[in-house]
């Protein structure tokens, strides 16, 4: 039993471990940002220096035509846009889940533009990377290297990498 429960232990280290550098990336990059936000929203700039304002930015902002229909928007895109989205991409799979003609093709189609990111990704890394690409051309424009590098590690783990 203590055994089990040392080696439970020890695990969990391993996985506090594994998502320390993942927590630490969210945290800097979404948490600090909504922090640091929030306190400027409430920060005015007099003779260049950021003080308090209290609710001067909300009242201003409140005040704002533009404001109220960017909400309008935002809304619009909320209420209709997300469900209209969702029923149309059920009612796409129902299709061509069911008996249909040409079924491999509509299914083709529609996958297509997920590949092609892909595939254009790819190609534009390989054209850069490749012998006489811009990488090489830059790096012996610099004189960096005296010869141009095959770079295939680079062009291989090229597809791991989608945007």
């Amino acid at each position: 039993m203590g055994s089990a429960i040392h080696r439970a232990n020890r695990y969990d280290k391993y996985g506090w471990a594994f998502i320390s550098l993942a927590m630490l990336a969210f945290v800097l990059f979404t948490v600090y940002p909504i922090i640091s936000s929030l306190s400027l929203s409430f920060k005015v700039l007099r003779r260049g220096d950021y003080v308090f304002g209290g609710l001067t930015n909300i009242k201003r902002l409140v005040g704002d035509k533009i404001f109220h229909r960017t909400i309008g928007n935002t809304f619009i895109f909320l209420v209709v846009q997300g469900p209209v989205m969702l029923m149309l991409a059920l009612v796409l799979a129902s299709i061509l889940n069911s008996k249909l003609k040409m079924r491999s093709f509509y299914r083709t189609a529609i996958f297509i533009p997920c590949v092609m990111s892909l595939v254009s990704y790819s190609v534009l890394f390989k054209m850069m990377f490749a012998t006489n690409g811009i990488i090489n051309n830059f790096l012996m424009w610099g004189h960096l290297v005296k010869e141009p590098i095959f770079f295939i590690m680079t062009i291989k783990l090229t597809p791991c990498f989608p945007v």
